[in-house]
């Protein structure tokens, strides 16, 4: 396949027809801008057969399809979440309503796409052991120190807010005040936003959510194919 439009390329490189040669065949990249969201479970479920030979493709499409199913088996969980790319780890957390603690946290970790937060709404997301990250650096990151039962409540409070302008550290001392010079007369402060960095989700289009790599960020794609993802063709 030698169409010079890429997109043309990628959507025939995932084709049901192909075979793993074929595909290898075609000079075709996999997006990185995708999102890796969580899926409503479909009214009737995908063919097993169909979704194991997804799962052992070489294609990313394909094994982030296959990531996405709500009734994968336990064996190609483990297969999955163990995945180079980014997609393929992130689905399995953000679609199996048993996926793992261990799982959860490790994703919201590396995905810092759409739909992250949803990850903490999963019903093993871990609470202990969260004050770990009270000064990290991703206010989202930081934020789950919050949950942990074991955090004091001054340091639960930081958490949220992160360092902010008027905040310095934790162990900072209120700057000493100077008097001013005789004669002068001294400036009015205007009142400006609270200190403190904003917390909160990651804000992203509701669309499928994938993307590929080891890189954070960006997103992945999940299929429905990813939803994001160009429609194979018939």
């Amino acid at each position: 396949m030698t169409d010079p439009d890429p997109d043309v390329r990628l959507a025939v490189s995932f084709h049901p027809a192909l075979s793993e040669e074929e595909r290898a065949r075609i000079d075709y990249q996999v997006p990185v801008d995708h999102f890796f969201v969580h899926q409503p479970v479909p009214e009737a479920p995908r063919d097993p057969g169909a979704v194991r030979r997804d799962a052992l493709s070489r294609h990313p499409l394909l094994r982030r399809r296959a990531a996405g199913d709500h009734l994968l088996p336990p064996d190609l969980v483990a297969r999955l979440t163990s995945d180079d790319d980014l997609g393929v780890r992130v689905l399995p957390a953000q679609n199996r309503p048993d996926a793992p603690a261990s799982l959860l946290l490790r994703s919201f970790l590396e995905y810092t796409g759409p739909e992250r937060s949803h990850l903490t709404t999963r019903p093993n997301f871990p609470t202990g052991g969260l004050a770990v990250f009270a000064d990290h650096e991703d206010p989202e990151v930081r934020a789950l120190a919050a949950r942990a039962p074991e955090i004091e409540p001054t340091t639960r409070g930081s958490a949220h807010r992160g360092p902010g302008p008027c905040r310095k550290g934790r162990g900072d001392p209120p700057p000493a005040s100077s008097a001013a010079p005789a004669g002068s007369t001294p400036r009015r402060r205007g009142v400006g936003p609270p200190c403190g960095g904003e917390h909160g989700a990651a804000l992203g289009h509701d669309l499928p959510t994938p993307t590929d790599g080891r890189a954070t960020g960006k997103a992945a794609g999940v299929e429905r194919l990813p939803a994001s993802c160009p429609a194979p063709l018939a």
